[in-house]
């Protein structure tokens, strides 16, 4: 029974941490690593925080923690240096990165997506 747990118990935190989320108002990225590159990403990202924004953009980072490492096995995310990964609202992965990406360049594959392409049509100014 105990290696039961120990087993589900790393799904359930990962379960309960994309439901806590914001699954479905948010298109997430996930940043794995422990690295400048991560550092990068990141500060890419906050350049653009209206980018962001408007796309509806929650960045998450997966780090050492319980909750973190449940990522790592959730996503199942073996490269230590960097990984990012971006969820769409519907819960499914959309791109995978293993080196940081430009605001533009992830903005660009959010801005393909039927649910953004949706978005942009039911806008008051579109």
């Amino acid at each position: 029974m105990r290696k039961f747990l120990l087993k589900i118990f790393p799904l359930l935190i990962a379960a309960n941490l994309q439901a806590q989320s914001g699954l479905g108002q948010y298109r997430l990225i996930y940043l794995f690593g422990d690295s400048t590159q991560v550092v990068k990403q990141q500060r890419w990202l906050s350049s653009d925080a209206a980018g962001c924004k408007e796309r509806s953009i929650k960045i998450i980072l997966a780090d050492s923690s319980v909750h973190g490492q449940a990522l790592y096995r959730q996503f199942n995310v073996t490269n230590p240096v960097f990984t990012l990964i971006l969820m769409g609202k519907d819960g499914g992965e959309k791109f995978r990165s293993y080196e940081p990406v430009t605001p533009h360049q992830l903005f660009a594959i959010i801005d393909q997506m039927p649910m953004r392409k949706q978005e942009l049509k039911l806008r008051p100014n579109h």
